[in-house]
């Protein structure tokens, strides 16, 4: 995948997220739900409380996680999502 997206795009891309990101306080006590890493719960909570339709990372401690209404993706799957659209 090397060298399919210009530079220009990748800016553009990321410069839409930074100003198209929400920006909220981690929670304080948030529920368990990564199993064997339960310093991570935090980011399911922040994605659940922003009503995200996606949570992305390439942490293999969320293979398992399933939360009703979050799909959990690695950035490779975001990519061919966004290909599509």
């Amino acid at each position: 995948m090397a060298g399919k997206y210009s530079i220009d795009c990748v800016t553009a891309f990321v410069d839409r997220l930074r100003s198209e990101g929400i920006a909220s306080a981690d929670p304080v006590e948030p529920d368990r739900v990564v199993p064997d890493e339960p310093n991570d719960d935090y980011l399911v909570a922040l994605a659940l409380e922003a009503e995200a339709e996606y949570l992305v990372t390439r942490d293999r401690h969320f293979e398992k996680v399933r939360v009703k209404g979050l799909s959990i993706i690695t950035p490779g799957r975001l990519v061919r999502l966004l290909d599509r659209a």
